[in-house]
């Protein structure tokens, strides 16, 4: 897997990882609960009338290597597949998180609103919308991959979303390897001696740089480009000061707002019960 670090392995499955704090030990867990392939499996069955009915659904299935007349178990296994090893190939993993998540053939199962609307992926969302206005990244996973980078010396602390500098320090730092330190553990490991302690939360942060590369690049491909690309967990006030997280609600708010004309009915019509509905 490209988007492991070198001297990475787990077992072959996309259930929750968890490493040994000590000697490395990678273990993936069973619990189908936490399998990552579980909602896209679960919507790839026959018994799915999305799937008996739209036969896009079905190739969408098949093309991410889904048959949706196998049991449950086999649709979230990883065909032909006997052990994952990491690579540390940025590029390759930059090329596949296209492929697969951002540009994929067919889109992705289970995102039929995307399909009946004309936008079938995210590189065809960003051939049809563009802004030049000012563009802010959120989510845990995605900003923490960013300042690791800052982190590690390989992005600049003034980093403004220019998706050239992203790829150079996401190729720099994706060239880590995992070493087991004695008295430390498992950690990756640069050459110029930056260390970082490898844990279930890191261990496939390559993968979220590609996400992040990929965004910024089609960004900047669209007929206008953001004025700046930043990323952050918060909404700050003028001090500077982090006043609320960032997230869907703050979105869902501002959507409901912007639209004057329909939040003065939906307030009137809903009367003290509408701030309620938005608490």
């Amino acid at each position: 897997n490209p988007c492991f670090f070198k001297g990475y392995q787990q077992a072959c499955s996309a259930g929750a990882v968890s490493i040994n704090h000590v000697d490395g030990t990678v273990t993936v867990s069973g619990d189908m609960r936490r399998n990552k392939l579980k909602p896209i499996a679960t919507y790839c069955s026959e018994t799915n009338p999305e799937i008996g009915m739209k036969a896009i659904n079905e190739l969408q299935c098949r093309e991410n290597k889904i048959d949706p007349q196998h049991p449950l178990e086999e649709r979230v296994a990883i065909e032909g597949c006997t052990k994952i090893v990491g690579t540390g190939d940025f590029d390759r993993c930059q090329e596949q998180v296209e492929r697969i998540l951002i540009s994929p053939k067919y889109p992705l199962p289970a995102n039929s609103e995307a399909t009946s609307s004309g936008f079938e992926s995210l590189g065809q969302v960003f051939k049809f919308v563009s802004t030049n206005a000012p563009m802010v990244v959120t989510g845990w996973a995605m900003v923490a991959a960013i300042r690791l980078l800052v982190k590690a010396g390989v992005l600049s602390s003034s980093f403004s979303g220019g998706s050239v500098e992203l790829e150079k320090a996401s190729k720099a730092f994706c060239a880590a390897s995992v070493k087991v330190l004695k008295g430390i553990g498992p950690v990756l490991y640069l050459p110029d001696k930056f260390q970082e302690k490898l844990n279930s939360q890191n261990h496939d942060i390559c993968k979220t740089l590609a996400l992040n590369a990929a965004l910024v690049a089609h960004m900047e491909a669209a007929e206008k480009g953001p004025v700046s690309i930043s990323w952050e967990k918060g909404v700050k006030d003028e001090k500077g000061q982090q006043v609320a997280e960032l997230g869907w609600q703050v979105g869902a708010i501002l959507q409901q707002v912007l639209h004057v004309q329909l939040w003065s009915n939906v307030a009137y019509e809903t009367g003290w019960t509408h701030n309620l509905s938005l608490e």
